[in-house]
Parts: structure tokens; C-alpha cells; sequence
């Protein structure tokens, strides 16, 4: 939407504007006291940009076009305008905050509804970019905006957004409470609400509540019963309680659904090798495997040996790199899963990948020592790990790896 938006103005205007600045004033940006948590990681507002960015240029537009007297509604009619670019399909989610950020700037602390709604749309954008500290922040801020009864169908996403970051966090406990909160809110209005009970059902096996999580697969499957990662999900259930009977038509039905996730592969052959059909489970590893990437570190032998937890490691970072959501966090588990694997070389490979698109990551720094650590390379480990520690001071656990590590010199 904004990169069609033409500049405001006649070419002679655009190249005062250059020289000059935009053709209008801007509220400052709030004063540091009074930003919601969430924002302080925002881009900034116009500081450091250069007028004639289109970005600047859509602003300039926007806040010129509403500001003339006669506009009492001047600050929501801006905002209401910033939070559609931020909504507006084809965005990134760091854009889309900036769009929020400027939302935010414009509205006063009475407009509690449209704060509420842009404080949800951060949250659910900075979910989308695994920012999930941020995520509770706005979320919780838009919670304390609005009560059910104003903004009922939001709540119900509002509990469900936050559970998914609750759920990110490792907080299963309270990410069920959220669910829950959202279910009850749904389910007597008769709103959709099978992906919730998805993310329901994904808690409790968390939680090692096995049967519940079962039998919240099974609502979703009445539901929708041509969902295919549900079967799945419900397999892996079946699968780590050893019910390979019962695991195997659930994988086999999300393969027919069109499930092509190569996490699949390795659990259905091993249940098909636990049932006793050993060659089929040869042979269908022989006709998947060249899909995956572990053809590159497995035979179909050691697959129906290996953990399939650690295999999964491997395979969720070949997504994430198919995906463009690759992290540093994603980086450190598939190391320690290759580590675990016994393949250290693959683990050092993964890590200098990682460095490549982020030279400044406190959490790589972390990773890299504890991997030197490991190979007894502890003055190598000790530069890592105070390169770590100045990138995120004051952090405990790397304080206490660097402790750790001193201790062996």
C-alpha cells in the first residue's frame, strides 16, 4: 500500500523537501517516560532519514493531508491511517512496527480502543519475528486496554497470541491458561477455534499430559477432519508413548492430506520398523529420504536407529534456511544436537554459518565457547565467551560459563 502512494506535492516541492525537509510539522515522538515497554526497540521516526525516502515521503502525505483546522480528530485519523499500513498485506514485521510505532505517537491515553488495537497488532507482529518478550509486552498493554465485552472478538485472539509467546518462552503452564481463557471466550459465541485447540493440544504434550493432549487432537480432527498436520501432531503423540499401531495410520493419513514435511519421514519408517514390517520401512526411507537433507548425514540404517528427536534438529534447520527463519537460537540447537550426534565438524560448520548473518550475536559467542570448552581449547573458549559478555553484560548464565572456564585454565 505505501510503496504506491505518490509523494505529496510538485517536483519543485520535492526538491525543496530534499533540502529542507518535509512540508509539515510531526508530533515528537513520546517522551521516554511515557512509551509503552514494547516500543523502546522501535525504529525511530524521522531522525536520520532522508526526505526524500518513500517511507518519509507516505508520512509527509498522510500527516499534511489531516493536519488543517477543522480537524479535531486529527491524532486517531493519522493513526487510524498508520495502523491500516502496518495491517496492510505485503509488509515485513519490522515495518509493520515502524507503521505501529507512528500509530502510537498520534493517539492520546483516552483513545484506549485504537491503542488496544495497535498495542495486538505489534504483538502479533513481533510473535512473527520470534520476538516474543516484546509480543507479551504489547499484548498484555492491549489486555489492560480493553475489557470482553468492548472488544470481544480481539480478546479472544489477544489470549491466543499470548499463549503462542507463552508457549515460545517455556512457559507451558501459563501459555494453557491462555488457550483456556480464549476457548471459553469462543466456544459460547460459537467463533472458530480449531487452531486454538491445536495450540491447546500442543501445551498438554508439552506438559507430559498425554491422554488430555489425545483427546484435544481428536476435538480438532471433528472439527477439521482434513487437516493434515493434526494427524500429524496426534502421530507424534501415539509415536514417543511407543502406540506405533495407533501412530502409523495418523502419519500415513497426513502423508494422503498432502503433509510434506520432512519430519514425517523418519517416524513413520521407525514405526513401521518397531511394528515388525522391517523392509517396508527400508523401503520407504529409500523412496524419502533423497527429499530431506539427512540423506547427507544418514544411511536409511542409522536412521532407524538414531533418536528421532535429534534427527528433528537437523531438519528444523534446514527448514528454517528454506523458510528465511533461520536464528541463532535455531543455530545453538541443531549445534548441540550434532554434538550430540557425535559429529562436532558439522557442529563448527553450522556455527561459522551462523556468524556470516550475525557477527554480533551474544548467543553464537556463547555457543562457540562452549563448544571450544568441549574440545579443551579453554583460552580460545575464554576470548568467546567475554566477547559474549560484552555484547550482553550482566548476563548470569554467561558470567557463570565464564567462571566455569577460567576454572580449567
Amino acid at each position: 500500500m505505501v510503496e504506491n502512494m505518490q509523494p505529496h506535492g510538485t517536483r519543485n516541492e520535492t526538491e525543496r523537501g530534499e533540502e529542507q525537509g518535509p512540508p509539515y510539522s510531526y508530533p515528537a515522538w513520546l517522551a521516554e517516560e511515557e512509551r509503552e515497554d514494547w516500543f523502546e526497540e522501535c525504529p525511530p521516526g524521522l531522525n536520520g532519514m532522508a526526505a526524500s525516502d518513500p517511507v518519509v515521503r507516505s508520512m509527509a502525505m498522510v500527516e499534511y493531508m489531516f493536519n488543517h483546522p477543522g480537524q479535531p480528530d486529527y491524532g486517531e485519523r493519522v493513526a487510524q491511517t498508520y495502523l491500516e499500513y502496518g495491517l496492510s498485506e505485503g509488509n515485513e514485521p519490522g515495518m509493520a512496527l515502524f507503521w505501529f510505532g507512528r500509530a502510537i505517537a498520534f493517539l492520546t491515553t483516552e483513545q484506549t480502543a485504537m491503542r488496544a488495537q495497535v498495542h495486538f497488532s505489534a504483538g502479533k507482529a513481533f510473535n512473527g519475528m520470534q520476538r516474543y518478550t516484546q509480543a507479551l509486552l504489547a499484548l498484555n498493554e492491549a489486555l489492560r486496554l480493553t475489557t470482553e465485552s468492548e472488544l470481544a472478538a480481539m480478546h479472544i485472539e489477544l489470549y491466543y497470541q499470548k499463549g503462542l509467546a507463552l508457549f515460545s518462552l517455556g512457559e507451558h503452564e501459563q501459555a494453557l491458561e491462555a488457550f483456556e481463557r480464549a476457548l471459553n471466550m469462543a466456544i459460547p459465541q460459537n467463533m472458530p477455534h480449531a487452531g486454538i485447540l491445536l495450540a491447546k493440544g500442543n501445551t498438554l504434550d508439552m506438559l507430559e499430559r498425554k491422554e488430555e493432549a489425545l483427546r484435544t487432537y481428536t476435538a480438532v480432527l471433528e472439527k477439521s477432519p482434513e487437516w493434515a498436520l493434526v494427524f500429524y501432531e496426534r502421530g507424534v503423540v501415539f509415536f514417543n508413548m511407543q502406540r506405533y499401531a495407533q501412530a502409523l495410520p495418523d502419519f500415513e493419513r497426513a502423508l494422503v492430506l498432502g503433509f510434506q514435511r520432512p519430519l514425517i519421514f523418519p517416524r513413520l519408517a521407525q514405526s513401521l520398523y518397531a511394528l515388525g514390517r522391517e523392509s517396508e520401512a527400508r523401503q520407504f526411507l529409500e523412496e524419502n529420504l533423497p527429499r530431506t537433507s539427512l540423506c547427507r548425514l544418514f544411511t536409511p540404517e542409522e536412521i532407524l536407529r538414531l533418536p528421532v528427536r535429534e534427527i528433528d534438529v537437523l531438519i528444523d534447520y534446514d527448514q528454517a534456511i528454506a523458510g528465511n527463519y533461520l536464528s541463532p537460537g535455531i543455530i545453538r540447537r541443531t549445534m548441540q544436537g550434532l554434538n550430540d550426534l557425535q559429529r562436532p565438524k558439522e557442529a563448527w560448520k553450522v556455527l561459522e554459518e551462523g556468524f556470516e548473518s550475525w557477527p554480533q550475536s551474544s548467543l553464537l559467542y556463547w555457543s562457540k565457547a562452549e563448544l571450544l570448552e568441549a574440545r579443551q581449547r579453554y583460552r580460545e573458549a575464554l576470548e568467546a565467551i567475554e566477547e559474549a559478555d560484552r555484547l550482553e553484560p550482566e548476563n548470569e548464565i554467561i558470567l557463570g560459563t565464564r567462571a566455569r572456564i577460567v576454572q580449567r585454565i
